[in-house]
């Protein structure tokens, strides 16, 4: 099975989700941030014109009951639909921050890989707060870290609360069954019809946890990378039981999803092609690390184990 290291060149609409966009981009996570911890000490106060510089964060904001606060996010943030009337302050890995000066911010949220954005806007005397989202156990730890910084401790809880709750009840209707042997694809290169390879979640990273979470195995079972692109005669190697294949913006999809998912069934020596379990998800939410965790999890349950009666 061949694997590249291309991946980020062969699949750029991964820039359309902020944690695969910051993984594939080269932007390099910051060392100082362990996944699984929050920031050690995250300044606090009754911020009122916050900026979002990813996705997951906007959404964990609105979470939160702070989107009245919310002055600026990325071209990217596309929920809850209140966003729509925030102003855009450009890309989550390269943001205008002359606009995000402009609107006089008196709190920046960010993710960690945004280490060099953040020195510079610190340096022009704005107040940033570095989040790590790279896990499900990181966004569960995000809701308190940004919930206490913003003085809505209480409601942060309750949020926490709800969604560990609903992760729970998935995990104990999926953890007696067999686990599924799955492939989660997060792009793919065409020709006409013909599948010539795609990029797979690795074993490692925020898709590999949800997939688990799901009741799922990760038939990618050894690679070093965490975005790997496998030929199309590798996945034949890998032999997944069921393929499910994200795709975040439809609109930017050059082929229809009935072409994607024809073209995964003429995998010659694929089980899941034989079996019919391909799933093609027109998803914008399903690779977003935030509060939606839960609805993302139980989405590949169902679709990983149709026998729990769901």
């Amino acid at each position: 099975m061949r694997l590249s290291r291309q991946s980020s060149n062969l699949f750029p609409i991964l820039l359309l989700t902020s944690l695969l966009a910051l993984s594939m981009s080269g932007v390099r996570a910051d060392p100082s941030v362990k996944t699984g911890q929050a920031m050690a000490s995250p300044p606090s106060g009754t911020y009122t014109r916050i900026v979002s510089l990813a996705p997951s964060l906007t959404e964990t904001l609105f979470a939160l009951g702070l989107g009245d606060r919310v002055v600026g996010v990325t071209d990217f943030c596309s929920y809850p639909p209140e966003v729509a009337s925030k102003t855009r302050i450009g890309g989550f890995i390269d943001p205008n921050l002359e606009l995000v000066v402009g609107l006089q911010p008196d709190l920046v949220v960010l993710l960690p890989d945004h280490r060099e954005i953040r020195e510079r806007l610190e340096g022009l005397g704005v107040r940033c707060l570095a989040v790590p989202q790279y896990t499900v156990n990181d966004i569960l730890a995000s809701l308190i870290v940004i919930g206490t910084a913003c003085g809505v401790p209480e409601r942060a809880q309750e949020v926490r609360q709800a969604i560990a709750h609903d992760l729970d009840a998935i995990r104990e209707r999926v953890q007696h069954l067999p686990p599924t042997r799955a492939i989660l694809a997060v792009g793919r290169e065409l020709t006409g019809t013909r599948l010539d390879q795609v990029c797979l979640a690795g074993p490692r990273g925020y898709l590999n946890d949800l997939l688990e979470r799901a009741g799922g195995t990760n038939a990618v079972a050894s690679s070093p990378l965490t975005y790997p692109t496998v030929t199309r005669e590798g996945l034949a190697v890998l032999a997944p039981d069921v393929v499910i294949d994200l795709i975040p913006d439809p609109a930017r999809q050059s082929a229809a999803t009935a072409t994607i998912r024809l073209a995964w069934l003429q995998v010659t020596g694929l089980p899941a092609a034989r079996t019919g379990r391909v799933h093609v998800l027109e998803s914008d939410f399903a690779a977003i690390p935030g509060p939606r965790v839960a609805e993302v999890v139980r989405l590949l349950a169902r679709l990983l184990h149709p026998e729990a009666g769901w």
